[in-house]
């Protein structure tokens, strides 16, 4: 295991002048502290999964306090990530948040999703964990006696195929614009990957079926964690399964086009990009879009439309090769160090700039600007 040590900062300082609540990290380490309630809540399940990394290394930091997650996604089984987390269904009474050895902490307040910024390594900035070490398994007590039922079914639908691929071919959240992509962009690879052997299987509790592949159909999150640790990869567009897969490390091909990878998913060292690269507008999200408004500004969504055969072969290639150990893309300590410590600033940045303005999102005459700077590109 690798550990990163982040520098000191301004949101790790005791003495912050911009939002009290933060630079906690002090508090973790108290010695007299035995339980922490951490909030967290969104509409979500990626958003939420993506604590799994701060978590696991506030257990090991601090394997003697109780963890308790208190978040709207309370059926994500953060009880797998280590032997002292629990999940809450509700916030806890007044008294149980300030008894004596209790830290309480809502990190929902002081997330900037629009911000260019990983969104899981924000977590530890506004914590003050100044350290994030990966571990590889994301749920290492995922309890496979509560998922033995399917467990069985799985292996029934893998029967004896060199291994098994999962595919994501839709987010139904159809409000957000640019993040599905056309089915047949996945299927075109998918189809490959079955002639070379590997069972293709379909998941999404609310995808229609294609009808070209078996489908596991409607999946609790505990079967899905389990169908994602033993695949062989993911395919698919930037949802849910896609940030578990993440977690998981598993080798990705992953369609992004309003979003960037290195923003919405935790640290991944096989990932294969599937996007129109010649249009300028990809990560739109953070460029163009104030936050909460998932709409194309252009109005054409023309990086959802069908690839090149020829790319899509080429992509493909590269994930094969990814799955038999052959590609990874993960930078060297060193480097995401630095590169962690720039997104530190980005962060620390957006506090100023919500502070001197009293906004979260960019003004709309700059969008307009943007947008017009961009159509002229394109045109």
């Amino acid at each position: 295991m690798t550990t990163i040590e982040f520098p000191s900062s301004v949101v790790f300082s005791p003495t912050d002048r911009l939002k009290p609540s933060l630079g906690v990290g002090a508090a973790f380490r108290d010695p007299t502290l035995r339980r922490v309630y951490l909030e967290f809540n969104s509409n979500g399940l990626g958003d939420v999964v993506n604590l799994v990394p701060l978590i696991q290394e506030i257990a090991a930091l601090r394997p003697d306090i109780a963890i308790l997650m208190v978040s709207s996604q309370w059926k994500i089984p953060f009880r797998w990530t280590a032997p002292n987390v629990s999940t809450l269904q509700a916030p806890p009474p007044k008294a149980d948040r300030n008894a004596t050895g209790t830290l309480y902490f809502d990190l929902t307040p002081h997330v900037r999703f629009h911000l260019y910024c990983p969104h899981w390594l924000q977590f530890f900035f506004i914590t003050g964990i100044g350290t994030y070490t990966g571990r590889g398994d994301p749920f290492p007590l995922l309890d496979e006696h509560e998922v033995a039922s399917f467990s069985s079914r799985l292996s029934d639908a893998v029967g004896n195929a060199r291994g098994y691929i999962l595919v994501h071919l839709e987010n139904t959240r159809q409000e957000w614009e640019g993040r599905n992509t056309d089915p047949e962009n996945l299927l075109a690879v998918a189809r490959v990957l079955a002639k070379n052997g590997y069972r293709v299987l379909e998941i999404g509790n609310e995808n229609p079926p294609s009808g070209e592949f078996a489908h596991l159909g409607m999946l609790t999150l505990e079967e899905l964690i389990y169908a994602m640790k033993f695949c062989d990869g993911f395919v698919g567009i930037d949802s849910f399964p896609m940030h578990l897969a993440a977690l998981y490390d598993k080798p990705l091909l992953g369609f992004f086009a309003a979003t960037q990878p290195e923003v919405v998913l935790p640290p991944v060292t096989r990932l294969t990009l599937l996007r129109n690269e010649a249009i300028p507008c990809n990560g739109c999200v953070y460029i163009t879009r104030p936050r909460d408004y998932n709409r194309c500004t252009l109005g054409h969504l023309e990086c959802t439309q069908r690839l090149p055969e020829s790319y899509l072969m080429e992509q493909l290639a590269d994930f094969e090769r990814s799955i038999e150990g052959g590609i990874q893309h993960l930078p060297m300590a060193a480097e995401q160090q630095h590169s962690w410590r720039m997104a530190q600033l980005l962060f620390e940045e957006s506090l100023l700039l919500d502070r001197a303005r009293g906004k979260r999102f960019v003004p709309n005459e700059l969008r307009q600007r943007i947008a017009a700077s961009i159509s002229s590109e394109i045109t």
